[in-house]
């Protein structure tokens, strides 16, 4: 029997706006995220073998045998990378692990690393879920999916920020939750957290191509309303260098068509085809939708008038005009 190490890795830094997301690789393979795609299939068929592990990462279980499900070393990668990114609750999940395997390249054991144990896990575990019912009890009650979807884009562009430090970056929801802080992959995690909560279908893509904006890789969201996938991306919707109170909606809920401005290729588990919101109104909206009593108000930075809109009728009003404005400086 023979030991690897470090079977999964994943970093993320920040250039300009990207999220950069490098390889992570097996020690007998070279893996990257373009294998997640092609073993799509392959990982879902190993449905109970996706819970074993689920459900040992979440007892902080030290070695989890898993030989029964039959997991090839090349596709161990992908069914752990699955996982973790899938279940933002097992923060404490490191994404680097050790693994065994018999002769037949077949995994024996997982021996997962983990960030956190003992009262310090128990303390996070109850303030991850803490922070994450503050967010949930805030949605106003009576909204749409696409309504609760469009209150956290801007809930999170608001009360949290993109984390530019070069240490100590934050990557988990957690981190996100507690630090106000954290980089695409953190953004991902929480709002996979919270939709999971709202019982919104949600999943998430990365790339690892060349966009148009520069970098190297990124990673986002998919989201389920009205029977059709969307990318939502609440990264770039909230922009460095942040400002007080700017929120955008340029990557919300958009078509592969729209996406494809953007990247040239993504991995995801779902086609997004309907193009109803590729060009909507709110692409033109850099600053929060507020929701009060059936209507939401939002600012056109065309026009710099306030509006009133109900998604029930599709009624939009003009209620002011701005007529001043303030230049920030610095």
């Amino acid at each position: 029997m023979n030991r690897a190490r470090q079977l999964i890795g994943l970093p993320f830094f920040i250039t300009a706006f990207i999220c950069i997301i490098l390889t992570f690789a097996p020690v007998q393979v070279s893996a990257t995220y373009d294998d997640i795609s092609d073993n799509s299939n392959d990982i879902a068929a190993q449905s109970q073998a996706y819970i074993d592990i689920y459900n040992a990462l979440s007892d902080s279980v030290p070695e989890i045998n898993v030989l029964e499900h039959n997991i090839s070393i090349n596709d161990l990668g992908d069914l752990y990378f699955q996982v973790i990114l899938e279940n933002p609750e097992l923060f404490y999940v490191v994404t680097a692990a050790e693994y065994t395997y018999n002769t037949n390249n077949i995994v024996v054991d997982i021996i997962p690393q983990y960030s956190m144990s003992g009262s310090d896990l128990a303390t996070a575990k109850q303030t991850y879920a803490s922070e994450l019912y503050k967010i949930v009890a805030g949605v106003p009650e009576g909204l749409t999916d696409l309504e609760k979807v469009l209150y956290i884009n801007s809930y999170f562009s608001v009360n949290f920020s993109y984390d530019t430090r070069q240490e100590n970056t934050i990557y988990d929801a957690y981190g996100l939750f507690t630090q106000k802080v954290g980089v695409c992959q953190a953004y991902s995690a929480a709002f996979i957290a919270v939709m999971q909560e709202l019982s919104i279908p949600v999943s998430y893509a990365v790339t690892v191509d060349d966009p148009p904006a520069g970098g190297d890789g990124h990673m986002w969201n998919l989201v389920k309303i009205n029977d059709h996938w969307y990318h939502i991306d609440l990264t770039w919707n909230d922009p460095v260098s942040d400002m007080p109170g700017r929120s955008v909606y340029y990557y919300f809920l958009l078509s592969d068509i729209a996406m494809g401005e953007f990247h040239s290729e993504w991995i995801s588990s779902y086609e997004c085809t309907d193009t109803t919101y590729d060009n909507y109104f709110w692409r033109n909206v850099k600053a929060p939708f507020i929701y009060s009593e059936g209507s939401w108000y939002y600012i056109n930075n065309d026009d710099f008038k306030i509006y009133r809109y109900n998604f029930a009728t599709g009624n939009r009003e003009v209620i002011l005009k701005i007529k001043g404005r303030w230049p920030i400086i610095g």
